[in-house]
């Protein structure tokens, strides 16, 4: 069976290709495939058909009869040693079980660079040399969420990446674990390694690099049912405040400790750790880009892995020339393994992604719009026209750059939805891509061990001079003054007149403390002042409300689609909104590396323009998305902004420590398809002459404050 987007209709064309390419071809196909075979689908595109790919065709067709020349000497004589000519090729049937076990479902597989040609290796059969051990192809037991078969099916059944209720599709049961020790597959990895555990464990110390692990048990598919309030309190209680990079155990199911932060595959993801382990097509542009596999099945694999009773999770839908049909990507499949589905089908088996698909066409239309508005969409119409249609031409060519901009957009929305936030999605309308930015992406905080000690010695202080308020029970500091379920056990007026009210660097002024109407929407100040302290206190469940509270959105699951657009203009990448946005919206949090640093050490060795200061929470606490962060790292800076950093103090448990952290707030309604931007400098510090003009506006006047070490900005 063909590949649906291979154009040969006729074994006489296949034999017609075979026939240009001589003896060679001929040979190849003797006692292992006809004409039609899907395996060299390839070769009926006589100009992709190089030399390189025949010479490899040839080492497989070898190695092939190597293999089967030993299996016939053992038959007939079982006694015999194997000659020393064959050694070095490794049987898979000579794996034991348990070591094929301990593959299935304890390998843990770096990502590492393959040693290939400049041509592209996307259908090459899966035993040639490609940098991973003998025998991790081709094992006597086969995947668990794979079937393999003879023949090729006619068409894939898709599901939707997330289980759920509204689609049509079971749920397999998992298998036993057997209890077997963890094996290193001891393969190279393509990014570097963090620092040991004990090494800089000090005030200023951060995290350098970010290496890339593929774990199955990452991968494993989870289900979590947000409709209901028994499924959202189960999934609140569980979900993480942060993650420590250290050894020391703590008491609290909501912070996880990992002695190496690594970018790890998401939930929901087990076609992706599969296609990375026994994939043929090599994604050579995605090498080092953290948590984004490098490996993929491609229609060379359809014959052995192309088949599931469970159906197969849809990793993006397009948009086709052919009426109510659309082009269906599939998870750990390369593109030129998509197929056309009627919409009716999509949406009675995968029926979020129709809903996201629904969501990216409305989006693009008022992107559309905006730019024609402003005069600039005849110079970007290709890559419009790139968004809308996938082209024949980009399909048939994994390495297209586009690929990797879907890749990227997948896991990393993947990441979110695994948190209970919107998707994500990078765009570049350039007619010749430029690379997709380069960071490890996480929904939380990540520290150091001194960090959290830190944290916790600030928490255990204000947890005594709460004590102390709460046991006057003075009357005018009872009450929320706000949109909280139940105003008159809120407490978090008292926090915030024990805690935060008065500026010890500057007694003379008090701080501002912002405060959620009952839509959940903050109130500014007729009168605000963006240069002024400012915090936002949010319920904890000593309030006696509900997690449906307005006054706990950074608490809660929200769902505001965001994406990350490259600004042709500005040389660098942006912030769009997926959705229409109000006044007093929560946009989304500003998570990073949470850093506390001495005035010594301040931006030691590191991009500070990736910097988030706090003033309120604690004198020399910094957020560096640097490294690794969120989507918030992409904001742009406008001198007058629509959206503002606000800290905020959250505390959902009385046990939980206090951790530092940042939300991004509109401060005017902000249309679906606008840029997101904040004011990253007051306009009377910024400069009339300089390196780098402000762009926020044609007529604006300023330049932008010099930063050491903005040089190191991958935004560009």
């Amino acid at each position: 069976m063909r590949s649906p987007l291979c154009k040969c209709t006729s074994e006489a064309k296949s034999s017609e290709v075979a026939a240009q390419c001589g003896p060679v071809w001929f040979g190849l196909l003797d006692k292992q495939a006809n004409p039609t075979c899907l395996l060299y689908v390839n070769a009926c595109q006589p100009p992709r058909f190089k030399m390189e790919t025949r010479l490899l065709l040839i080492q497989n067709w070898i190695s092939q009869r190597l293999k089967d020349f030993k299996n016939q000497l053992k038959r007939q004589e079982p006694e015999q040693q194997v000659p020393d000519v064959l050694q070095h090729e490794k049987d898979p049937g000579e794996n034991s079980e348990n070591e094929m076990e301990m593959e299935q479902e304890h390998g843990e597989q770096e990502q590492q660079v393959p040693q290939v040609p400049e041509q592209q290796r996307h259908a090459q059969h899966a035993n040639e040399e490609d940098g991973l051990p003998h025998g991790m192809e081709e094992e006597d037991e086969e995947p668990v969420d794979l079937e393999p078969v003879q023949d090729v099916p006619v068409r894939r059944t898709a599901r939707s990446t997330r289980r759920s209720s509204h689609q049509v599709a079971g749920v397999r049961r998992k298998r036993p674990r057997r209890e077997v020790p963890r094996q290193n597959a001891n393969l190279p990895s393509t990014g570097h390694t963090t620092q040991p555990e004990d090494t800089n464990n000090t005030p200023g110390s951060y995290v350098h690099e970010v290496k890339t692990v593929f774990d199955k048990e990452d991968a494993e598919e989870i289900e979590d049912n947000l409709e209901t309030e028994a499924g959202l309190a189960k999934f609140l209680k569980k979900r993480l405040i942060c993650m420590v990079v250290g050894k020391k155990k703590i008491d609290n199911p909501r912070i996880k400790i990992v002695r190496q932060y690594e970018a790890r595959l998401p939930k929901n993801c087990q076609e992706a750790y599969q296609g990375q382990r026994k994939g043929s097509s090599w994604l050579q542009n995605q090498i080092r880009h953290p948590g984004v596999p490098i490996k993929k099945f491609s229609s060379a694999d359809l014959g052995k892995f192309g088949q599931s009773k469970e159906g197969w999770s849809v990793q993006s839908i397009f948009k086709s020339e052919t009426p109510n049909h659309v082009w269906v990507l599939f998870v750990g499949w390369d593109s030129t393994t998509m197929e056309l589905k009627t919409t009716a089908e999509i949406k009675k088996t995968a029926p979020d992604m129709v809903k996201k698909f629904e969501k990216k066409n409305e989006f693009w239309k008022e992107v559309e719009k905006m730019y024609k508005e402003k005069g600039l969409f005849d110079s970007l119409e290709i890559g419009f026209a790139r968004e809308k249609f996938v082209t024949e031409e980009m399909a048939n060519d994994p390495s297209n750059r586009y690929w990797l901009y879907q890749d990227q957009s997948f896991f990393h929305a993947m990441i979110q939805e695994n948190y209970g936030l919107g998707a994500v999605q990078y765009v570049c309308l350039k007619e010749e891509m430029v690379p997709p930015p380069k960071f490890t992406y996480t929904p939380h905080n990540i520290m150091r061990e001194y960090v959290l000690e830190k944290c916790k010695a600030i928490s255990d202080d204000y947890q005594k001079k709460l004590e102390e308020a709460f046991k006057k029970g003075a009357r005018e500091l009872k009450g929320n003054g706000g949109g909280c379920e139940t105003p008159h056990t809120c407490k978090c007026k008292i926090v915030f007149e024990t805690l935060f009210r008065r500026n010890p660097q500057q007694p003379r002024w008090n701080r501002l403390r912002l405060k959620h109407n009952a839509d959940g929407l903050l109130e500014f100040p007729v009168e605000f002042d963006r240069n002024n302290q400012r915090i936002v206190i949010e319920c904890t469940d000593a309030c006696g409300c509900s997690m449906r509270c307005p006054c706990r959105p950074l608490q809660q699951v929200r769902r505001n689609p965001v994406i990350i657009f490259y600004n042709f203009l500005m040389n660098q990448f942006g912030l769009k909104t997926g959705v229409s946005l109000r006044e007093g919206d929560l946009i989304f949090e500003y998570t990073g590396e949470l850093i506390w640093e001495l005035d010594g050490q301040k931006r030691r060795g590191r991009n500070s323009s990736y910097d988030a200061d706090f003033k309120v929470l604690g004198d020399g606490f910094v957020i560096s998305s640097w490294k690794i962060g969120n989507v918030a790292r992409f904001m742009s800076h406008s001198c007058n902004p629509n959206a503002i950093f606000i800290e905020v103090y959250v505390q959902q448990n009385p046990g939980d420590p206090v951790i530092p952290r940042i939300a991004v707030y509109a401060l005017r309604d902000i249309k679906n398809g606008e840029d997101v931007t904040i004011a990253y400098w007051d306009k009377d510090d910024m400069p009339l002459i300089g390196d780098d003009k402000c762009l926020c506006a044609p007529d604006c006047p300023r330049y932008l404050v010099r930063v050491e070490d903005d040089d190191d900005d991958d935004r560009k």
